[in-house]
């Protein structure tokens, strides 16, 4: 990764490619302190289990999820327009 995760939040977006054009849709991400948000606790838990954020967007960069590196106050407002708990 190309980031400096001590100064990056991570959010992970689900991928929808249906019916034609792709969106990426947040669904959690974890900030810099390493407070965690999501939309299902299930998710919540996988997050937690990642002990740094460079092995948190190993794991959510696939065909289902993406993931995207963001300011804290970026990615705060992202969680707050998604109503994330």
């Amino acid at each position: 990764m190309g980031w400096n995760e001590s100064d990056k939040a991570l959010v992970i977006f689900r991928v929808n490619t249906a019916p034609k054009q792709a969106e990426l849709i947040p669904v959690g991400g974890r900030l810099n302190d390493g407070t965690v948000m999501a939309n299902s606790e299930r998710l919540k838990k996988h997050i937690n289990m990642a002990p740094d954020v460079r092995t948190l967007a190993r794991t959510f960069s696939n065909l289902m999820f993406q993931v995207g590196a963001f300011t804290d106050e970026e990615a705060m407002k992202i969680f707050e327009t998604s109503k994330f708990s």
